[in-house]
Formats: C-alpha cells, structure tokens, sequence
C-alpha cells in the first residue's frame, strides 16, 4: 500500500506499507512473517532538483525459529538533477541495520557471546542516468553495496555486491504503461569459503524482470510483474532459478 500526499507546492509525503508471508511444505522453520513501514518526505525547491530523505522499518518473524526473527531500521537519501529536458542524474546512499531477537553473535571458534545480540549492518551507493522521449524512457546505472557483521565466525555476512542494470519503460496509452528490467550482480565474499576447494565464494546473480501497468484514473493504479532471476556461484550447492509474480495496487491522494 502507497500513500502519497502532496503537502505544498515542493514538499510531497510518501507512506508505505508491505506485508509478505513466506511458506515452506516441507521446511517449516523457514516460514516468515515479515512487515515494512517506509516513510519519505520528497523536496523540490526547482524544477530540475529534487532530494528524497526516508526511513524504513522492517519486523521480520519466523514463528518456528525464532533465533532467526529480526528488526531492519533503513535510512536513505536521493538527489536528482535534471541536467536537460531529457537527461536526468539521480545518486543515492542507504544505510541500514539489522538486529536479531535473540540471536547472540558468534566468536571466530563458533561460540555464541554472552550479552552480545548479533547485528549486521549495509552500506549502499548508486548513480543512475535517466533518458526521457516521448513515450519512452531509459535508465542505466549500478549500484555498490557491503555488509559488515558483528558475526565474527568465518566473517559469514561480511562482502562486497556489485551490481549494473538497465530499465525501459514505454507509454503504450493513457492507462497502459510496460516496463522491462535487466541486470547483473556480482558478490564476492572476504571469509566465507567455497567447501572441499576452500576458495572465497563468488555469486553471479542475473535477472530479468517485466511489469504492466494499468492507470484506472488519475490517482489509482494496478500493476502485475513478473520476475526470472538465476544465480550461478562456484559452490554449486547456491544455483537457483526464481520465479516470482507481484500484484501492486497503488492509491494516491
């Protein structure tokens, strides 16, 4: 759910709220519960500016294990400026943080440390150029984030992620808009080894992903996506192949 009021002329609010529910048949500590309340304030003192400042949480609970529940809190900021009528600059950092409920941290010998709540932590930066047409748009840009933990065992949570990606959008009609996604992420591990060869792993994640959009009027719409993501990492045990369908219904006042 989407709630964007606009509150003057250069000040618009935004409020959003996720639920997901995850269930396993035959691996039931999996099964999650998971609950995202995001909040931004959107500033554009000229037309060709705009900064966006948000906070997010997140509260994650798996009901059969709860070692595994967590709390996300995610702070975030955008600038965007419009160099011309159809070449936009947009750069961005995140900064999040993740505290388990009752999971303790580990020493590097595997043992859990007394008083000490696990916590990891990610650093986010992203640029991105956007080309507007007529009915067509286009957007290329990457991203670089790294997680730190204070995990100390095999340093398991603690690696770097590269990621470059392209977006198309196209106006088909006044209600009907496409978008088609594509990128290619790369993450290397500092610690964490590949078993039997005991080298650093190194995941490849690829994926495609396409969404429909229907305007019902000027401040409702509908959405359905589809998304394919394969993973190849040199430990074979972490291929996949994902298929993941999402229906969006936004409302704005």
């Amino acid at each position: 759910l989407m709630l964007r009021p606009r509150i003057t002329s250069w000040l618009r609010g935004e409020l959003t709220y996720e639920a997901l529910h995850s269930h396993y048949a035959d691996l039931r500590d999996a099964n999650l519960w998971m609950n995202t309340l995001g909040t931004t304030a959107q500033l554009q003192p000229h037309t060709r500016f705009q900064v966006d400042a948000g906070y997010e949480h997140t509260i994650a609970d798996f009901p059969f294990d709860t070692s595994n529940s967590f709390f996300d809190h995610g702070t975030a900021v955008k600038i965007s400026f419009a160099q011309t009528r159809w070449l936009t600059h947009q750069t961005g950092w995140k900064y999040q943080t993740r505290e388990y409920d009752t999971r303790n941290a580990r020493d590097g010998a595997g043992t859990n440390v007394a008083g000490l709540i696990r916590e990891d932590q990610r650093h986010t930066v992203s640029h991105d150029l956007r080309f507007r047409f007529a009915n067509t748009s286009l957007r290329l840009g990457g991203q670089a984030y790294w997680n730190a933990s204070n995990e100390a065992f095999l340093d398991f949570y603690d690696w770097q992620d590269y990621q470059v990606r392209a977006v198309v959008s196209q106006v088909f009609s006044p209600t009907w808009i496409g978008l088609m996604v594509a990128s290619i992420e790369r993450r290397n591990y500092e610690a964490r080894r590949v078993p039997v060869i005991e080298i650093a792993e190194r995941d490849n994640l690829m994926t495609v992903a396409g969404s429909l959009i229907y305007q019902l009027n000027d401040h409702t719409q509908l959405t359905y996506g589809l998304t394919y993501r394969y993973q190849d990492s040199n430990d074979p045990r972490l291929d996949f192949i994902d298929w993941i369908n999402r229906v969006q219904f936004s409302l704005e006042f």
